[in-house]
């Protein structure tokens, strides 16, 4: 007799193709299951089976070598008509569903079938745990119940084993995920860097710019008063620079901000930071730097703003250079800042193309050089 389809077929396919059990490799906790209830049983045979569409796959089989079978010809496509209860078949001979099943004629022949329904948390047949035998027999009441209860077993292993793929494919979108989040925030990162150093910096020259300049001139000062070491500020003014620009125009004002620019980066040291001040005003802050350091620092700058070509413009510069030695607790940026323009004023007063040195709070200003184009 060809077993009935359920009333049920589709939900119970949907559900039974949910848990991604068929067609997984094999499984030695589902293989101690069958191996278990063979001997509870005494049987040759022992399998778990799930029905399938138009077939009856197996997820372990002890005392045989099967994958599948077609599912009309299998006794667990009728056992799955009655979810309710195991189905018993002391002799395939005698019960007509099975009496004209090719299984039954087969060599061995199926004769003895008892199946244990794998039913779902909703009620849902999707197979059985079955023992067979070649010959006729009976099973006392322990022996049945035994079997019933590995089949509930076999069902949460089933179970359990999706939660786990599903908690493993989880785990891996997470890592997917994560991965691409984190390949997003070093783009972001990137893209802010980029967009401070934007910020921060003077177009033109490709120095930094006043705000960066007040930022690092703060945190230079917290550093060197940590470490009670000496800070120094140079403050650099472009001579002649506006009737220059204001002659020549704009493309040639560029260029001499570029060549001045190249000769303040190509003389100060990596530690150095360099800003275009103001218009025509440079400064850079030399941590590290003693008031002889900086003063060395300017005299080469000097020396290169000399041998420079800044043509049509006969463009020099005046340097003011100041040193916090090392800075004291009360000490602030602004002061430093105050000297360094107040040694700057001086050498433009000494006539332009000068160094003039702040000596501090209690020292006067000095100058210490002067180029031979002075005035």
């Amino acid at each position: 007799m060809q077993p009935a389809i359920p009333d049920n077929e589709d939900e119970r396919l949907e559900a039974l193709r949910g848990l991604d059990i068929l067609d997984t490799p094999p499984d030695a906790s589902f293989d101690d299951l069958t191996r278990i209830a063979r001997y509870v049983a005494g049987t040759p045979l022992a399998l778990i089976g799930l029905i399938d569409a138009d077939r009856e796959w197996f997820k372990s089989v002890d005392g045989a070598s099967l994958k599948e079978a077609e599912r009309g010809q299998t006794f667990c496509a009728h056992a799955i008509l009655t979810p309710d209860r195991a189905t018993y078949v002391p002799d395939a001979r005698k019960d007509p569903r099975f009496a004209d099943n090719p299984n039954v004629a087969a060599d061995p022949p199926t004769i003895f079938y008892y199946g244990a329904p794998l039913l779902t948390s909703e009620g849902l047949p999707l197979g059985s745990l079955c023992v067979v035998d070649h010959r006729p027999r009976t099973l006392d009441a322990e022996q049945r119940s035994a079997l019933d209860a590995l089949a509930r077993q076999a069902m949460r292993l089933i179970e359990l084993n999706q939660r786990e793929g599903q908690l493993r494919r989880e785990e891996e979108e997470r890592e997917v995920i994560l991965a691409h989040l984190e390949h997003r925030n070093q783009e972001l990162e990137a893209l802010a860097g980029e967009l401070r150093v934007r910020a921060d910096t003077d177009k033109l020259s490709r120095l930094g710019n006043r705000a960066a300049f007040d930022a690092r001139l703060e945190e230079d000062l917290v550093l060197t008063r940590e470490h009670e070491s000496p800070l120094s500020l140079v403050l650099l003014d472009l001579d002649r620079f506006k009737p220059c620009n204001d002659r020549f125009g704009h493309q040639v004002g560029d260029r001499v901000i570029r060549t001045f620019a190249d000769i303040l980066r190509s003389i100060s040291r990596p530690t150095d930071f360099i800003a275009r001040y103001g218009g025509d005003e440079f400064a850079i802050i030399l941590p590290l730097a003693d008031r002889r350091a900086a003063a060395d620092v300017a005299r080469r700058i000097l020396e290169a703003v000399e041998g420079a070509d800044f043509s049509p413009c006969d463009t020099r510069t005046s340097i003011g250079v100041a040193s916090l030695e090392p800075p004291r607790r009360d000490d602030s940026g602004d002061d430093l800042l105050r000297q360094a323009d107040e040694a700057l004023y001086a050498a433009k007063a000494a006539g332009r193309g000068c160094i003039a040195v702040s000596g501090g709070e209690a020292a006067a200003t000095r100058v210490v050089e002067r180029t031979g184009k002075a005035g």
